[in-house]
């Protein structure tokens, strides 16, 4: 109350881990917490190849998400949140949903600058070259349609 009269505040509780490594806002799950970061990061990780191998790419990626929220040093869940943010992005071009295909797009491209920063391996390289030449050719069929 202030001077008498109800207030409503929002408030987003981000994973501050996630805000500082890779400048993307995340709410996390809080409803599951661990004392070892690196036990949740694994959990989660393995959840989000459960996801993956259920063609549930949004469930994943929330899960990959989490997996950093709890060790956002661990670079594998940060590959998979760029890739998934960019098949994302190729899922809602394809549905004509462009505001939705952006978004994804651009929290994809945030991800990937500050992987670039970090030691990758070749075949993670290559990984996301892949992916990104994949969203390319449907953002080049989206411009075209009509």
């Amino acid at each position: 109350l202030r001077n008498g009269e109800p207030r409503e505040v929002v408030l987003h509780l981000y994973s501050y881990p996630i805000l500082r490594h890779w400048d993307l806002t995340f709410v996390p799950e809080h409803d599951i917490r661990f004392a070892d970061p690196e036990v949740g990061a694994t959990y989660w990780m393995r959840l989000g190849r459960g996801f993956l191998s259920a063609d549930k790419p949004e469930q994943a990626l929330n899960a990959y998400l989490n997996a950093l929220h709890n060790d956002p040093r661990q670079l594998d869940a940060a590959l998979h949140v760029a890739t998934l943010l960019l098949q994302i992005t190729q899922t809602r071009l394809n549905e004509q949903q462009l505001p939705e295909a952006l978004v994804a797009f651009k929290q994809g491209a945030v991800v990937l600058e500050h992987l670039f920063e970090q030691p990758l391996a070749a075949e993670q390289l290559a990984a996301i070259k892949t992916q990104l030449e994949q969203t390319l050719l449907v953002l080049k069929a989206y411009h075209q349609a009509p």
